[in-house]
């Protein structure tokens, strides 16, 4: 009896952890570009968490045109920070709505805002394999998902 008992405690276990990391695909998502960024980085960040950024965008469905690097705030506690790289975004836009995709950089912390900046060149460029071969090896420490429609930012919403 107790080996039954242990075996389904197991197995619900591992149905939960299964269903929080589960990558969604667009058609799981009705085609929805929002949706689909909710499920797969808002709800299932986990996922990527401690993981490269590779990971994530050879996974994603999404096609990033925009993207914004972000440095470190000078006030930051730690000053060996500065001038670093804490973040890219990736904004979408849908319709009247814009989610930013916010990816938050782990430690160590390789990647230099001048560095990020002397790539860039071109302001207007958009995201393609120079800029893929340069971020692709961060390690993922948070993201988070920023939402405006009509551009006023909207909190606690999810796509119906």
């Amino acid at each position: 009896m107790k080996t039954i008992f242990i075996t389904l405690l197991l197995s619900i276990a591992t149905l939960i952890l299964y269903s929080q990391n589960q990558y969604y695909t667009m058609p799981q998502c009705n085609n929805d570009t929002l949706k689909y960024i909710e499920k797969n980085y808002e709800q299932n960040k986990a996922r990527y968490i401690g993981k490269t950024l590779q990971v994530l965008l050879d996974e994603s469905e999404l096609k990033f045109e925009e993207f914004i690097p972000a440095k470190f705030s000078p006030w930051v506690r730690d000053k060996s920070l500065i001038g670093k790289l804490e973040l890219i975004s990736f904004p979408i836009y849908y319709s009247i709505y814009m989610y930013d995709i916010y990816i938050y950089i782990d430690a160590p912390y390789t990647l230099t805002w001048e560095a990020a900046m002397d790539l860039e060149g071109d302001e207007s460029e958009p995201w393609g394999p120079k800029y893929y071969n340069f971020y692709k090896g961060i390690k993922i420490k948070d993201i988070y998902i920023y939402k405006e429609k009509d551009g006023h930012r909207i909190e606690n919403y999810t796509r119906p």
